[in-house]
């Protein structure tokens, strides 16, 4: 994609037609309890309940590292004969390790994976950008922003120090990580 600025970047979007709805049909407007949608391969373990108020952003996560593991493995992170097996597989067991099957992977991108692979959707990212930021071995943007924050305020606690007479020498914090100058650029793996 050309910006406004004559760079390019690189975008990765995420489409699965298989769940678009038709909304001029009233019959399509809501989804029925205790019905699984979407490819059973990539269904996130809260989705496998059929409890559709349980399935948000964090199960799209969940899809997108599943599509990570298998283009990076040419293997589904969970198999099975049929579709109730997978499912099982999906809430109960743990992917091969990535390591195992791609030995030469950077470990930031493993670890970015497996968390995003998690069974609890607390154990993942706190948003798909901070999971495209640690695919790139970037700090996610909730810790950057929390440093910079901590940054700032140990400034001033030293700006009041120094013109209260209190001297303090040497770095008072670690210089808050580089912005950088394109925090949605698709990763590079």
């Amino acid at each position: 994609q050309k910006n406004s600025d004559g760079t390019e970047t690189d975008i990765v979007k995420v489409v699965d037609f298989g769940l678009s709805k038709n909304l001029d049909n009233p019959a399509m407007r809501s989804t029925a309890r205790g019905i699984i949608l979407g490819t059973v391969e990539y269904v996130s373990p809260e989705g496998t309940t059929g409890e559709t108020q349980h399935v948000d952003f964090f199960s799209d996560q969940w899809a997108l590292g599943v599509v990570a593991y298998r283009m990076l493995t040419g293997k589904l992170p969970f198999q099975g004969k049929n579709a109730m097996q997978i499912l099982a597989a999906i809430q109960k067991e743990n992917p091969p390790p990535l390591k195992d099957l791609v030995p030469d992977l950077p470990a930031h991108v493993v670890s970015a994976i497996e968390r995003s692979l998690s069974k609890q959707k607390k154990d993942r990212f706190e948003s798909v950008q901070d999971f495209v930021r640690a695919l790139q071995g970037l700090q996610p943007l909730s810790h950057a922003l929390s440093t910079a924050a901590d940054a700032s305020r140990g400034a001033r606690m030293a700006r009041r120090a120094s013109s209260s007479g209190i001297g303090l020498s040497g770095p008072l914090l670690p210089e808050p990580p580089a912005a950088t100058s394109n925090p949605s650029a698709a990763p590079v793996v």
